[in-house]
């Protein structure tokens, strides 16, 4: 009997050979592809993913995404924080200022209520670029600072699960739209891709592996990094060294 005789949409699927379990992790790494097929298909399983690692969250989430307006996973991520009080979430997205564009609203709300009820846990940042200039016969120099556009869809939990793919993380990306996704368990390919992102986000190859002495230089460099745009903007852009 044919597994697929009564199943529906069979004409549709692809049959693939059956991959014996690795019993030893040196041999390979778990992967998973997943899927966003809304019907008739009802296959969520980037979602079911996202959700079940979320679930096993002890030390840190980090999620790198262009969109931030996600309540089928915030709920999921602040009742994990809530049960894990040592647990800390790092976003890196676009603006969250409300007044963009109407879906910012919604970014601008997801922020807030992160900013209120986990005070010391929630860290954001928005990656911005800078450029210094001199004229050339002239004293004053100029500081420009233009904001860099994320298009990554990526988390990362406890250097040992990685996902990355097209699924952004808003509701649409987990449940309207068609997405693929890959998901990693293996803590040495999950810790190497956070040092990766780290280092070219902090500007450093020095990114400790201990979560809260990482968390802590992230927090740090978005402080100096606020400090120097706030500089450069009292002063419209030009500092005069005389």
């Amino acid at each position: 009997h044919n597994v697929l005789d009564d199943a529906r949409y069979a004409e549709n699927a692809s049959l693939l050979p059956g991959i014996a379990p690795m019993d030893d992790e040196d041999e390979g790494m778990a992967m998973q592809l997943s899927r966003t097929l809304p019907a008739p298909y009802n296959d969520y399983s980037i979602l079911e993913t996202h959700l079940n690692a979320v679930q096993q969250a002890q030390h840190y989430i980090f999620v790198e995404d262009q969109y931030w307006r996600v309540p089928i996973l915030v709920d999921s991520i602040m009742e994990r924080m809530e049960a894990i009080p040592g647990l800390h979430l790092i976003v890196v997205t676009n603006d969250v200022a409300e007044w963009n564009d109407p879906g910012c609203y919604w970014t601008a709300i997801t922020h807030h209520i992160l900013l209120d009820s986990f005070p010391g846990r929630y860290h954001y940042a928005r990656l911005s670029s800078f450029a210094m200039i001199e004229p050339h016969r002239g004293a004053d120099i100029r500081g420009d600072f233009a904001d860099i556009v994320i298009h990554s869809k990526l988390m990362i939990i406890d250097d040992v699960f990685v996902s990355v793919g097209s699924c952004n993380k808003n509701n649409r990306g987990f449940l309207y739209e068609y997405e693929l996704n890959v998901s990693v368990l293996h803590q040495a390919t999950a810790t190497d891709i956070r040092r990766h992102v780290l280092s070219n986000m902090l500007g450093t190859d020095r990114i400790p592996d201990d979560y809260l002495a990482w968390i802590e230089l992230f927090d740090d460099t978005v402080h100096l990094n606020d400090v120097a745009r706030s500089w450069w903007q009292r002063r419209e852009g030009i500092f005069s060294p005389s």
